[in-house]
Order: structure tokens, then sequence, then C-alpha cells
């Protein structure tokens, strides 16, 4: 399946702002806040993009209203899409998605020499001790950010990959 207007035009906005905070000096007050904002506007990225792939393909596979209603509540009804909340709902649709999704993350983490998943896990459960007053943002600064989205966006590929 192709990327959705929806997820392009979510990669152009965080393009920007990862922008701003590398233009940003460690020294202002707003560095660390603004860290953390990218970081959880990251997590809202692979959740909003899970849901238009998903949702793009439910429009596509069934005509039938009421059907397209409780799938689509099904889906928006997910939080913290961490990797194995997406091996869940990819398999919810077919087995197939889900074995594909762990097959491609497997050749993806061999190829880059990363861990896609502890990655995905890892900036959910930031954004989660952000979202709870935790001190998260002591580990973020741009650099991870942007390795942080590099790794996000490679995942919403690979799901968009194993959708037909």
């Amino acid at each position: 399946m192709n990327l959705t207007p929806e997820i392009i035009n979510y990669e152009a906005q965080l393009n920007k702002l990862l922008a701003e905070v590398r233009s940003l000096n460690p020294a202002d007050n707003l560095y660390s806040s603004m860290n953390d904002y990218v970081c959880i506007r990251i997590t809202g990225y692979i959740e909003t993009s899970l849901d238009s792939l998903l949702i793009t393909y439910t429009d596509g596979a069934t005509t039938t209203s009421a059907l397209k209603n409780v799938i689509h509540i099904y889906i928006s009804g997910h939080h913290s899409a961490k990797y194995d909340k997406i091996k869940e709902m990819l398999g919810a649709f077919d087995e197939h998605w889900a074995d594909n999704f762990v097959r491609e993350i497997d050749l993806e983490n061999k190829r880059s020499k990363k861990d896609l998943a502890q990655t995905l896990n890892t900036i959910f459960s930031m954004r989660n001790s952000i979202a709870h007053g935790g001190a998260a943002s002591v580990n973020i600064t741009p650099s991870s950010l942007r390795a942080y989205y590099e790794s996000a966006k490679q995942i919403i590929r690979i799901v968009a990959r194993v959708i037909p």
C-alpha cells in the first residue's frame, strides 16, 4: 500500500519541527520542552499513520457502512502503538500481515544493525514518561529524535508494505 496523504503531511510537519529543534540552543529554556514535544509528535505520527493505513485498507475492502464504522472504531481505539500492539492489530486483519511484519522488521534489523521493535517501544515509553511528568527529556537530544523518527518512518513503511 502507498503512504497516504495524511502520512506524507505528518512527515512534512515533523521534518519542520526537527529542523526547528536543531536550531535551538541547549541552554535555552525551550530546548528540553521542544524535545519532549517532538518525541510526543513522533509517537503521534506512528499512531496516526497506522490508523491511516488500516482505515484506507478498510475503506477499499468493504462497502458495508456498519462494518466500516466498527472497524474504524477498533482501529482508532488503540493507544501506545508499541511493537506487539502493531503486530496484534495487523494480525486481527490477517495473520499473514503480522507474520510478514515480523519478518520485515527482522530483515531490517539485520540490514541496519538496529532493533526497531525496541526502538519503537522506547519511543512510547519516553512519551508515557513525559505525559506523566517524568524526566524523559534528560535523554532526548535533536540527534536522538532524528534517529527515533527515522526508525518510526522505517516501521511505517514496513506496515505499508505488508498491507495489500
